[in-house]
């Protein structure tokens, strides 16, 4: 059922152009293309020309040709002259509309349309060739005035409908206009042309013109994106009655925005409670470098004044969202490494720091204290040649030679005839740390079979499987007042901490041991080690061996 209201229409348009009504004329001058599309959208679309003498059977003239349910004339001749007509079925009915062809022999072809512009007013003359406009890919439009070429300053051609844009018409711009498309079919050159005539009205009509006035759209910058889809609007009150006189249209840096295939404007009128307002959208497909930077101008143009409106776009500036995102990812990678590189480095940058520090100690500040640490080794009686060289040579070679620390070695920097026990108090008084060199329960059995029975004396031996005085005094201060800090040092292996007194034992749970082996290079064992001596004035550390030579003395 919803089908009959469109057959309704359908047969009152044949009604109208066909047989009982008079027939559209297409006026051509011979040697033209002209093409004839049936508006009827059914189905077997045939066309035919109308015989004058009856009985006889319709049929096409030669050089008329029906192409894709078009009507070629190619190209009209005198002979063409007469009514054709299409027919189809639509909804199992049959429906005719007649067309009448007036061909001329003239350059131009008869006027078709009469049109009006008003003095003084921008309006635009149609071309009316879309079906031949559709099928040519490579436009040729030509305008004529009068049948000869046009030339007429401010006139130009729409690249959207083809029209004739006349600027601020004149009395001179009345006459005959004439457009001509040039297109191409079966590798011949055809030429379709279209005549309007125009008439300039230089008097007022009686409607009562109000000077417009700019609703939205005022003077602004907009920041868009390259690329993008842009919609500008602009709207105007243009009075209290509509009227052909008045207008509005975009210019984009100079230019019409419909000579430019990327843009597209539309202006329609809308009433309003007794207002008429005017809206005009220009359409740009995608934002191209050319529009950015230049003024882009809607014009309202009517009988009482011309007023402009304008826009600049601006490509938005995204870096600020790149920069923040980049700086968003990398602040957190960077923390992370920073953490990572401390942890890993710690003991370089706090030994660097110590370094710098240094030279802001004095050596005034450390006299007090003449010795940096006391070096001993556990257990006493069973110390290893391993031990006895690492006391004796490595240790100090290290931190004495290259350092400048003052160290007290038990075995060499003893003097000889002093009591022992109030020298060895004494000294422990006079250090900052306590080194215990523990040797490894290896090379402890090691030195059981070979001595086996025997009682020797060696450099730090003061009694069978117990501490030395020094040890002992030394982890009783240590335990009892947290001074002086002890640093064990496990040589070539791990100690039997069973065998040694509980009191080594635990300190070694409490804060651990370095350990030191003969067959590696032991960097990070002497970095550590450097990490728990006190710190020591540079002037020190660039003479080192002579500071120490001076403190023996």
């Amino acid at each position: 059922m919803a089908c009959l209201p469109a057959l309704a229409i359908l047969l009152a348009a044949a009604n109208t152009l066909g047989h009982k009504g008079s027939p559209e004329t297409y006026y051509v001058s011979a040697g033209h293309l002209l093409l004839l599309k049936c508006p009827i959208a059914g189905e077997n679309v045939t066309w035919a020309r109308e015989e004058a003498m009856a009985g006889t059977i319709p049929s096409l003239p030669p050089g008329v040709e029906v192409i894709d349910d078009l009507l070629y004339f190619l190209p009209v001749q005198m002979s063409h002259n007469g009514t054709y007509s299409c027919e189809s079925t639509v909804q199992s009915r049959s429906v005719k509309i007649d067309f009448c062809v007036s061909v001329s022999n003239g350059l131009c072809p008869p006027v078709a349309e009469v049109r009006s512009i008003t003095l003084g007013v921008t309006k635009s003359l149609p071309c009316k060739l879309d079906d031949v406009l559709r099928r040519n890919h490579t436009r040729n439009i030509r305008w004529l005035r009068d049948c000869r070429p046009l030339e007429r300053e401010g006139a130009t051609i729409s690249v959207h409908d083809s029209g004739l844009r006349l600027r601020k018409a004149t009395e001179e711009d009345g006459g005959t206009y004439t457009c001509l498309v040039d297109i191409s079919l079966r590798g011949r050159k055809y030429t379709s042309a279209r005549s309007v005539q125009l008439d300039i009205n230089n008097e007022l009509t009686q409607a009562v013109f109000s000077e417009p006035e700019v609703i939205q759209h005022q003077d602004q910058v907009l920041v868009v994106d390259m690329g993008a889809r842009v919609e500008l609007k602009c709207l105007a009150l243009l009075g209290y009655s509509q009227n052909e006189e008045t207008t509005m249209f975009w210019i984009v840096n100079g230019s019409f925005a419909d000579e430019d295939p990327e843009l597209n404007e539309t202006f329609h009128f809308t009433p309003d409670q007794g207002r008429v307002f005017g809206e005009s959208i220009l359409t740009i497909s995608r934002v191209l470098p050319r529009f950015l930077n230049v003024f882009i101008r809607c014009r309202i143009q009517s009988p009482v004044k011309v007023k402009d409106c304008q826009v600049q776009l601006k490509e938005a500036n995204h870096s600020w969202f790149h920069t923040g995102v980049a700086v968003g990812v990398a602040t957190p990678l960077l923390l992370l490494l920073l953490v990572f590189l401390m942890l890993f480095f710690r003991v370089d940058l706090v030994l660097a720091y110590r370094r710098l520090h240094g030279y802001f100690v004095t050596p005034q500040d450390t006299e007090w204290v003449p010795y940096d640490a006391l070096v001993s080794v556990v257990p006493a009686e069973t110390s290893s040649s391993v031990a006895s060289d690492f006391a004796l040579h490595t240790l100090p070679g290290r931190l004495e030679e290259r350092h400048g620390f003052r160290l007290f070695i038990t075995g060499r920097d003893d003097i000889p005839g002093e009591a022992k026990l109030d020298a060895v108090a004494a000294t422990l008084r006079r250090c900052r740390r306590l080194i215990i060199v523990v040797v490894s329960a290896k090379e402890t059995d090691k030195e059981e079979e070979e001595q086996g029975e025997e009682e020797e004396w060696r450099p730090f031996s003061l009694g069978e499987r117990q501490l030395s005085y020094e040890q002992k005094l030394g982890l009783h201060d240590a335990l009892m007042h947290d001074t002086p800090p002890v640093i064990l040092l496990e040589i070539d292996g791990r100690p039997d901490y069973g065998r040694l007194p509980q009191s080594l034992a635990y300190v070694k749970r409490r804060q651990g041991a370095l350990a030191w082996n003969q067959s590696k290079r032991n960097r990070l064992f002497w970095k550590k080690l450097r990490l728990l001596m006190p710190d020591v004035p540079a002037s020190r550390r660039s003479r080192p061996h002579q500071d120490h030579i001076l403190l023996a003395q």
